[in-house]
């Protein structure tokens, strides 16, 4: 069985990562707490299927927008917890 991923289907996965990041940035501002945890998880969750596509071939680029999203992670839960 051959399974792959074609060139079109990780471009509309890398437009739904750009959308994920701008209203991370859209609710950052707005200081909507919840909806960047959320948005902050989708963009972690699209930033691991991209690993698990790519696998040993991954670049530092890849690896650098995980660290990223753990980052945006943590401080939109910190931010909602010092909100409350």
């Amino acid at each position: 069985m051959n399974v792959y991923q074609s060139g079109r289907d990780i471009g509309g996965t890398a437009y739904l990562l750009f959308l994920s990041s701008l209203s991370y940035a859209i609710f950052s501002w707005l200081e909507e707490h919840q909806l960047r945890i959320i948005s902050a998880c989708v963009f972690l969750g699209i930033c691991i299927l991209f690993i698990i596509l790519a696998g040993s071939n991954t670049g530092w680029g890849l690896i650098l927008l995980i660290i990223v999203s753990f980052v945006s992670l943590f401080i939109a839960v910190k931010d909602k917890e010092e909100a409350f």
